[in-house]
């Protein structure tokens, strides 16, 4: 198979179909898993965990946590993982129960995984409901992605790019779990939230509109992108709109306009980036070109480790 997120429809056809009596539908938990070696690991995995049960109409509340080492890894990277997991938890308000540490052979990189549980939080609805046709983008476009760049590769950026430039992007560290987002949603009626994990904006709207059945219409210039990610993009040859962007969400809702006015008030980045409508066409623009949403590729954080042939 190929390097990365294994597609839903091979896990539909050779997984689910083996465990689907002993699953349990409506478990309030989820797990996240990300690798890497630079120290503020444990962060990503604990907001984007928060994220993802918050856009599922779940409150996170506590969370187990597994941290894999590679043989070459010291204590002090073990401690300042641990530390950085607990303020998170903190700015999450979540609990840790117990944090599991391993050192593993036949690995290259640490390894962290999360598995946060919650309890069912009124006001957001699932992805399948009928919430409305605009779809708004909160957040920017790879943001996650680029941070996670700068953190493994920030000994070559800072060869290439000016201090400020990339201190700049380190500070929009903050924007990945935003609390006063979930404040803005559970006053609405009728939105349905989808976080951008891996494979960036792209394989997020193939998802909700594989999901839900329907085509949509929506436009890249729509769609908030920081100066800072672009350049490290192009500096890695890669595409940031198939790079995560955990903290970033796609919403469906009635009132697009409204909601993009509210969460700017909030300042948070928002804009409609297009419509869904009825059939399966999944059209994307870009100026006055226009192109059809292809399948979701491996994310392009992949690269910066493994790249086909190699």
């Amino acid at each position: 198979m190929k390097i990365g997120k294994v597609p839903q429809t091979v896990i539909k056809r050779v997984v689910l179909k083996n465990v689907k009596e002993n699953m349990e539908e409506n478990l309030l938990c989820v797990q996240v898993t990300k690798y890497g070696n630079n120290k503020e690991l444990c962060t990503y995995v604990v907001y984007e965990a928060a994220n993802e049960l918050l856009a599922r109409g779940i409150a996170p509340r506590c969370m187990q946590l597994t941290i894999l080492l590679p043989p070459y890894a010291y204590e002090s990277r073990l401690k300042a993982m641990s530390e950085a997991a607990a303020e998170a938890a903190k700015t999450c308000h979540i609990k840790i129960s117990e944090i599991h540490a391993e050192v593993m052979p036949h690995i290259s990189a640490g390894i962290v995984t999360a598995a946060m549980q919650g309890e069912e939080l009124s006001g957001l609805r699932s992805p399948n409901d009928d919430a409305g046709n605009d779809i708004v983008l909160a957040g920017t476009v790879g943001l996650a992605g680029s941070i996670r760049i700068l953190k493994e590769k920030e000994e070559e950026l800072r060869e290439r790019f000016i201090p400020a430039f990339l201190d700049g992007l380190a500070r929009k560290q903050k924007e990945l779990y935003r609390e006063e987002l979930w404040e803005i949603l559970k006053g609405i009626s009728d939105v349905n939230v989808t976080q951008i994990t891996d494979g960036g904006i792209l394989a997020a709207l193939w998802k909700i509109t594989k999901e839900c059945e329907w085509g949509m219409d929506v436009d890249l210039k729509k769609m908030s992108i920081c100066q800072e990610t672009v350049e490290i993009c192009e500096h890695f040859r890669l595409n940031p709109y198939q790079l995560a962007s955990s903290g970033s969400f796609l919403i469906l809702t009635k009132d697009g306009e409204g909601l993009q006015a509210k969460l700017k008030e909030a300042d948070i980045r928002a804009s409609v980036i297009g419509q869904r409508k009825a059939g399966c066409d999944k059209i994307i623009r870009n100026g006055e070109e226009m192109r059809y949403l292809d399948r979701p590729a491996p994310d392009e954080f992949l690269k910066l480790f493994w790249r086909e042939g190699e």
